[in-house]
């Protein structure tokens, strides 16, 4: 069974979804020929990651001479390349056939033939979309001079509306930041003072889709405040065209961006440990960062390092990042995973999506969503253009073509056990005897922690076969291990080195 989101437009002959990319074109060629030609170009624009999973799958299927016809898995997979990669398929149709062209979709979803459960999720929230205008006044120097007046500017607060608290599988990976976002949307209106809130996490662990999430919230409860989403390097890129128009003789290019930013009520700012060692730009942001406080404005951080492993930043700008509340999210569990998985699969449309496949997919990916929501996009993308139906055989298949067969290589309890042993030069007998000596403790913690997070082994058996601990023991272990690691460089250093030589991978 094939679904079909489709529209009809009466200039053009053929089912088709979504809006033209209006263009003119010229003769007439071969729908293959015209994409392998487009897909040279794409793979020097964007990742290997962005051409596997949203480029390589596509197929046109009709050219009019005029009008070009995609064929996309769903309506979700569509409108990620409207929002994120249209202007890199521009650009490679236009290379391809020396014009512009029109685009449609047609979109299409395979069917597994299979029912399998599958949980009602919310439909799709509605939040402000419009951008938001700031009127910018000029300095009382310009004032005097009468030669520049108040104007307004468009801001774009650059938020997703796919990445919402609607959409968001909470866990205890990400619950502790969750509770942190509503209580700052509870508590915007208190005439307390705004600290800066700091969440910190592994690349891919969902803090680009929590803080978006903060700020949608905002907007639409608060939709006469302003809300800026960026990331450091936007800023760091304005920041530098701001300085470079101010040389070129606009005296008020500073000030305008000064007070742009002044005005904005709640900043987020993603990636923030990308501004190391840009200490221009600190400055600038510790100058706005000031401001923003005195005005009650909110300001939100994300990094991929704690505050207390930034380096490369001025120290006043430091503290101020310091003063406020940091709050780790760490990766999902298992069930979580899957249940980004169903969910996902239900906003496609997809109702049938095998069990099996979601257990499979969400056992080996363990901590990076945007890897795990590429490999469920790519299986879409090859069942549907193949015309195979969805099994776990197909799923392996796609596995090992994005993650690697090292990858997918089942950790066991004994894999830790042997490794940990031989790592610290002790006997398999010595780790997993009941005893408290210095040199057992640590390695025996640690082998306690893999165990937990690499395996699906209980932990009364993990509990059993390290030391006969209870499973309330095994617990513990695996948190002072993280607690070790959040707060040591160099144990986490240790701990990571450790997982490189038992080729665990995350």
């Amino acid at each position: 069974m094939v679904h079909d989101a489709v529209s009809r437009n009466r200039d053009f002959p053929y089912y088709c979804t979504w809006k033209e990319n209006c263009i003119d074109l010229m003769n007439e060629r071969d729908p293959k020929e015209i994409w392998s030609a487009c897909l040279k170009i794409l793979k020097d624009l964007v990742t290997p990651q962005i051409y596997s999973s949203y480029f390589e799958p596509l197929e046109i299927v009709e050219y009019n001479g005029k009008d070009l016809l995609f064929l996309v898995p769903s309506e979700h997979y569509r409108q990620y390349i409207e929002d994120k990669l249209i202007a890199h398929l521009r650009r490679a149709l236009h290379k391809a056939l020396g014009k512009n062209v029109s685009i449609y979709y047609r979109i299409k979803m395979g069917n597994s033939g299979r029912n399998t459960a599958s949980p009602r999720y919310p439909a799709a929230p509605q939040y402000p979309r419009r951008n938001q205008n700031v009127v910018v006044f000029p300095t009382h120097e310009t004032q005097q001079q009468h030669t520049v007046v108040a104007r307004n500017i468009t801001l774009d607060p650059q938020l997703q509306t796919e990445f919402c608290f609607e959409y968001l599988i909470k866990g205890e990976g990400n619950m502790a930041a969750y509770k942190a976002c509503k209580n700052i949307i509870a508590e915007y209106t208190s005439p307390r003072t705004k600290l800066p809130i700091y969440f910190f996490g592994n690349t891919g662990v969902g803090k680009t889709h929590l803080i978006q999430s903060l700020g949608l919230e905002f907007r639409k409860l608060f939709p006469n405040k302003v809300v800026q989403y960026i990331t450091a390097n936007q800023f760091t890129q304005q920041f530098t065209e701001v300085c470079a128009r101010k040389k070129k003789g606009e005296k008020e290019a500073i000030n305008d961006f000064e007070i742009l930013y002044e005005s904005i009520n709640m900043l987020i700012i993603d990636d923030i440990q990308e501004l190391a060692g840009r200490y221009a730009t600190q400055d600038f942001l510790l100058n706005i960062l000031e401001r923003m406080q005195q005005n009650s404005g909110q300001l939100v951080l994300a990094s991929t390092q704690p505050p207390a492993y930034l380096t490369g930043f001025r120290e006043s700008l430091l503290s101020r990042l310091k003063s406020g509340p940091a709050i780790q999210i760490v990766h999902l569990d298992k069930a979580k995973r899957a249940e980004i998985l169903r969910e996902r699969a239900q906003r496609d449309g997809i109702e049938d999506f095998p069990e099996d496949v979601i257990e499979y997919i969400a056992q080996y990916i363990k901590s990076n969503v945007r890897e795990l929501i590429g490999v469920y996009l790519s299986l879409i993308a090859n069942a549907t253009f193949a015309q195979k139906t969805i099994t776990l055989a197909l799923a392996q298949e796609i596995m090992t073509q994005i993650v690697g067969e090292r990858a997918l290589t089942q950790i066991t309890l004994d894999h830790i056990k042997s490794g940990i042993a031989k790592i610290y030069k002790l006997r398999i007998d010595e780790l997993c005897e009941n005893t408290r000596r210095a040199n057992i403790v640590e390695p025996r913690q640690i082998a306690m922690y893999l165990a937990i997070e690499y395996t699906s082994t209980s932990l009364a058996v993990i509990g059993q076969n390290l030391g006969k601990r209870s499973h309330s023991t095994v617990l513990h272990a695996a948190k002072t291990v993280r607690d070790r690691m959040d707060s040591s460089k160099e144990f986490k250093e240790k701990v990571e080195n450790i997982k490189k030589e038992l080729r665990i991978s995350d």
